[in-house]
């Protein structure tokens, strides 16, 4: 009988990792990569829109946006904040060094 638990057991788990692979590399998309650095412009609000715009037209998975800024015009950031509350595509923001002011209203987005 423990043996046949056993053999059970590991068909089981077989079976259940057997249908999880194929998941996984379903799911296996692209995630873009929107870095934000220097002063928060105009130009890096464009650059961000123009991003998100590609990312949902491809169907990417996610936009990851490391942040390193002292930050920058509110107009800017706020533009961006808006840019990143309105997309479809799931954003990841992490500060690799610093979000002051203007940054930390992107991370927060």
């Amino acid at each position: 009988m423990t043996r046949l638990l056993r053999l059970f057991t590991v068909v089981f788990c077989l079976a259940v990792f057997g249908l999880a692979v194929p998941a996984a590399a379903v799911q296996a998309d692209s995630v873009r990569v929107l870095p934000i650095s220097g002063d928060i412009d105009d130009g890096q609000a464009a650059f961000l829109q123009r991003g998100l715009r590609q990312a949902e037209e491809e169907g990417d998975a996610a936009v990851v946006i490391p942040i390193n800024t002292l930050g920058g015009r509110v107009d800017s950031a706020l533009k961006i904040r808006d840019l990143l509350m309105a997309s479809n595509v799931p954003t990841i923001a992490y500060v690799t060094s610093r979000a002051w002011s203007a940054g930390a209203l992107i991370a927060l987005s």
